[in-house]
Formats: structure tokens, C-alpha cells, sequence
């Protein structure tokens, strides 16, 4: 026999309940800062390497392609800026050995990279030129240039050359970084280096979102079955 019923169709309650898990994941904190390049999981890369072999001076603003054939500007307001390879016998600090290097070289930064696309994440390794203690200061701004966020990582400076850099990140729930800045403050000296840029386009969901995406949709799955066998019992 036939049986008349008002529930939801399956695909539309699917729909909502992903929309709604969604949207409850767009509530948690806007950033969260990121020290190590495996945690970023970066899908993009920028490498100094373009800019030309070590010891090169590098006029600003100058234009920078990423591995994934974006685009991006990197200036300083303070002057030129200077690529150098770790280990190369002129640059030595605790970079990996053979990193390719930027640097701002006996001035202040920051080190500005804006965008042609927006991210959601983004780090890079830092060092001061000056051994010693330092802070790595990193802030990212949208696409009217209003500061977003900013994040300072305690680091220490050192000729080691054994990639113990640290690395300064900052991840977001969405992809609203337009511009960053790469500084550094409590050094003696102002300048200061930075090695290969990580970078996320799109936005990565939290494992705990995950979760719950992942347990409201199961709920739905058992919730239409469900109905469905009852429907067929009533038949």
C-alpha cells in the first residue's frame, strides 16, 4: 500500500547538515600560529632562487612567481634587499645548508610579499643577522590592507647552519591574507633573513571540524536509513 508522508528528501537534509557543520566551523578562532613548515601544510611555495645566484642585490618592488605560477610583489620600504644561499661563505647562520636566502642586509624590514591570490596560511624560517636572541614578528594583512593578525615567535640566531631557524606561521579559518610582513624585534641589529615562503591556498578544515562533519554526516546516513526501512515495513 501507499503511504503518504512530509520528510525531508535524504539529499536535502544532507545538504543543510553540511551547511550547518559549515558554518558552526566559521566560528572558531580567526588564526592560530604555526611553527613548523609540516604543521602549515603549505600547498604553494615561494623560492628566492628566481631573484638570481648568491650575493645578488635585489632592487624593490620586485615580482616573484610561486611554484604554483601565482603571482606575488615583494618590497621593503627601507631599501633593497639581498639573496644569499646559506653557506655560501659569505652568509652563515643556522639556515639548512644551501638554503636560498633573502635578506635585508644592515637595515630594518619588513620583508612585504602581497598577493595576487587570497591564502589561509603562510611561514617562512627566520633568523636575525645579529647572534643571539630575537623575536620573529609576523603580521598579514586583507585585501584593503587592515591588519589581520599579528603573531611574535621567540628565536635565537646562532652560525650553526643545522636548519634550526625557526619558523613563524600563522594559519586562518578562511582565505583572507592579501599581504604579509616578515620582521624582527629585541635584536641588536635590525636586519634580518628569511628562507623558501610556505603558503595555503584555500583553507584546510580543523581536525575537529573534520570530525564533526564526519560524525553529523554519519548521523545522517543512520537517520535516512532508518526511515527508509520503515517505509518499507509499512509497504
Amino acid at each position: 500500500m501507499s503511504v503518504s508522508h512530509t520528510s525531508v528528501p535524504t539529499s536535502r537534509l544532507l545538504r543543510a547538515t553540511v551547511a550547518a557543520l559549515l558554518a558552526g566551523a566559521g566560528l572558531h578562532a580567526a588564526a592560530v600560529p604555526v611553527t613548523s613548515r609540516a604543521a602549515l601544510a603549505g600547498n604553494d611555495t615561494i623560492s628566492w632562487g628566481q631573484l638570481g645566484p648568491s650575493m645578488t642585490d635585489v632592487l624593490v618592488p620586485v615580482n616573484v612567481t610561486t611554484a604554483g605560477a601565482r603571482l606575488a610583489s615583494v618590497t621593503n620600504p627601507t631599501g633593497p634587499l639581498v639573496r644569499f644561499d646559506e653557506g655560501d661563505g659569505v652568509y652563515s647562520g643556522n639556515f639548512a645548508l644551501g638554503d636560498q636566502l633573502l635578506a635585508t642586509l644592515f637595515k630594518p624590514g619588513p620583508i612585504s610579499i602581497d598577493f595576487s591570490t587570497g591564502l589561509s596560511r603562510i611561514g617562512a624560517q627566520i633568523m636575525s643577522n645579529d647572534f643571539g636572541n630575537f623575536n620573529g614578528v609576523l603580521k598579514v594583512y586583507d585585501v584593503n590592507n587592515l591588519l589581520l593578525e599579528t603573531q611574535t615567535f621567540a628565536g635565537v640566531a646562532s652560525n650553526r647552519q643545522n636548519n634550526s631557524a625557526i619558523f613563524i606561521g600563522i594559519a586562518r579559518a578562511t582565505a583572507d591574507i592579501d599581504r604579509v610582513e616578515f620582521n624582527i624585534s629585541g635584536s641588536t641589529s635590525p636586519d634580518f633573513a628569511i628562507n623558501q615562503v610556505d603558503l595555503r591556498v584555500g583553507v584546510v578544515p580543523e581536525p575537529a571540524t573534520l570530525a564533526l562533519l564526519l560524525g553529523g554526516l554519519a548521523l545522517v546516513g543512520t537517520a535516512a536509513a532508518r526511515r527508509r526501512t520503515r517505509l518499507s515495513n509499512k509497504a
